[in-house]
């Protein structure tokens, strides 16, 4: 090729490249998916002007596509656009060598960064584990690398994705470890230290999901306030970082019952909920959490007040359209849980009707087989049972005792709440043999007592039936 025309190739490949960064930019301010193709097809049509042997210059574009890619994928959900991301950045790293300690370490993140991304959607473990793999590698490679804090965070972020799908303690603790090792290799101005200490909030609140260790939910709570004071109130991440905060303070306050703990959570829920713009992606679930907040909050003052706007916040929670359905049903239901303890409080039909048909709205958006559905059975079950107690009407309490009765069946054997669940079984049954007097009912109640009985091996003492209110 002719030296001056290899040079204006050169200028419109830089030109496309330069072109596709800015619209990727303009992408992640505004969300416009036109921004993020015009993105994808820039850096297409730079890769189809370069020469096959030109393998540095190919490489690089390879990633740049691969990125663009990857944020529309993840922002479209579209397998298709995270499939083409892996593939394309997977062919740049190929055409890397092993020996370029600058390029491939960016290259391998990228790598994991997409494959990630395809977990959240596909839920395909392989992702995760591929995703760990070649992130560790990156980390490996660059002990002196500038970007060696982004590798460390992302690494964080693979770890402790895959310890919350397979439970395995030694992935939060090399996630703890990574988030640490983030802090100690970044300065104190750096403008994401904010989100690395909300990071390590989050793997200590799932290390004490999983170990009970009270010294994890300190230590959660302490990292994620440092996390809100290192963040400027112009950041929008502050208000993120709250949310990490309430839920911190929340899972203390349920471990130690501290009025103290009940109004750090409740200042820190309030403004996670009300200072997100309307359109933010996390606006229902931080009004969610704002509402099992307050309903945390009646249960300790009573105050009805508490339970009005507990109510009035998880109606706001289910106003929004939800990518994850399984979301929505746990909003819904936990909405439903409310209307029934106002009912209880202020004895209104109106929002016995509404939990119920809260209730059922749930268990329509909750998928088949979802580790949810006994609670969610359960929970319309019991409401059921309330209002056969207040209208008397029989078809209500027949079925109370089948949903009962398939949350028992839908919860798996070994299930932590199987004898609640059981328990409840019991109740109902009861219940309907005092209306119908039937015997069948009566002895199914009696199996249903001493199986459970016989299960805790407490056979001398009945009263330690998990009692569920109903």
């Amino acid at each position: 090729m002719e030296p001056q025309i290899y040079a204006d190739l050169r200028q419109q490949v830089k030109d496309l490249n330069i072109r596709g960064m800015r619209l990727g930019s303009a992408f992640e301010r505004t969300g416009s998916v036109n921004n993020a193709t015009g993105s994808v097809r820039a850096f297409q049509s730079a890769l189809e002007l370069v020469p096959n042997d030109d393998a540095i210059l190919r490489a690089e574009l390879l990633t740049n596509l691969s990125v663009a890619l990857r944020a529309r994928g993840a922002f479209c959900r579209s397998v298709d656009d995270l499939n083409q991301a892996v593939a394309t950045v997977e062919e740049a790293i190929v055409s890397t060598s092993k020996n370029d300690r600058s390029n491939r370490p960016i290259r391998l993140c990228n790598f994991a960064i997409a494959s990630h991304c395809r977990y959240e959607i596909t839920k395909t473990v392989e992702d995760l584990d591929v995703a760990v793999k070649a992130n560790k590698e990156a980390v490996a490679i660059s002990v002196d690398h500038p970007f060696r804090v982004m590798f460390l965070c992302s690494l964080f972020t693979m770890l402790h994705s895959r310890f919350k799908r397979t439970k395995d303690l030694e992935d939060v603790n090399e996630a703890l470890q990574a988030i640490k090792e983030t802090l100690d290799a970044s300065s104190e101005g750096d403008p994401n230290r904010g989100g690395y200490l909300n990071n390590l909030a989050l793997g200590h609140l799932s290390r004490f999901e999983q170990t009970g260790d009270p010294l994890d939910l300190d230590a959660a709570v302490q990292a994620s306030e440092e996390g809100v004071s290192a963040t400027p109130y112009t950041n929008i991440n502050r208000v993120i970082f709250m949310g990490t905060h309430a839920n911190s303070l929340r899972s203390r306050y349920a471990h130690s019952h501290t009025l103290t703990d009940l109004n750090a959570m409740f200042s820190a829920s309030a403004s996670a909920a009300k200072q997100l713009p309307l359109n933010h992606p996390l606006r229902p679930s931080r009004w969610h959490e704002f509402s099992v907040t307050l309903l945390m909050k009646y249960e300790r003052t009573g105050s009805i007040n508490d339970l009005n706007y507990a109510i009035s916040a998880g109606r706001t929670a289910t106003e929004y359209k939800d990518r994850n359905p399984a979301d929505r049903a746990d909003r819904l239901n936990h909405l439903s849980v409310a209307l029934r303890e106002r009912f209880e409080h202020m004895r209104s039909l109106e929002d016995l009707k509404a939990s119920i048909k809260v209730s059922r709205e749930a268990l329509k958006y909750v998928p088949d087989g979802h580790r949810n559905v006994p609670t969610y059975l359960t929970n319309l079950g019991c409401t059921l049972q309330l209002s056969y107690k207040r209208l008397g009407k029989t078809s209500d309490l027949d079925e109370a005792v089948k949903v009962k009765k398939e949350a028992l069946f839908q919860a798996k054997e070994g299930h932590v709440n199987s004898d609640a669940y059981l328990y409840n079984v019991s109740t109902a049954l009861l219940a309907r043999f005092e209306h119908k007097r039937e015997a069948d009912d009566l002895n199914q109640a009696e199996e249903a007592i001493r199986d459970i009985l016989k299960r805790l091996d407490r056979v001398e003492h009945p009263q330690s039936c998990p009692a569920v209110s109903i």
